[in-house]
């Protein structure tokens, strides 16, 4: 049986939930400028957004509005994702 969206969110989640904050970080850049937007992709995004959240680390740089900025890498700066100029 196929798995929904929400189900591969939740194993991304999981997989995430192992990994470093600073794993986070190059999880979210190795994606920057990835201009495809598959459902795959949103489950990936969106659970490395609830992770990196759950951890306490700040994603307004990059989540707003309902949407995820993919355009620029990031760095983690005092637990905050800080656009990488």
């Amino acid at each position: 049986m196929k798995k929904t969206l929400e189900e591969h969110q939740a194993e991304y989640e999981e997989k995430f939930r192992k990994d470093s904050k600073e794993k986070l970080t190059e999880y979210f850049n190795s994606d920057v400028q990835n201009k495809g937007w598959v459902s795959m992709r949103a489950a990936f995004s969106f659970a490395l957004l609830n992770i990196f959240e759950e951890k306490g680390v700040a994603t307004s740089a990059v989540y707003y509005d309902n949407q995820i900025d993919y355009s620029r890498k990031v760095e983690l700066v005092n637990d905050k994702l800080v656009i990488n100029e």
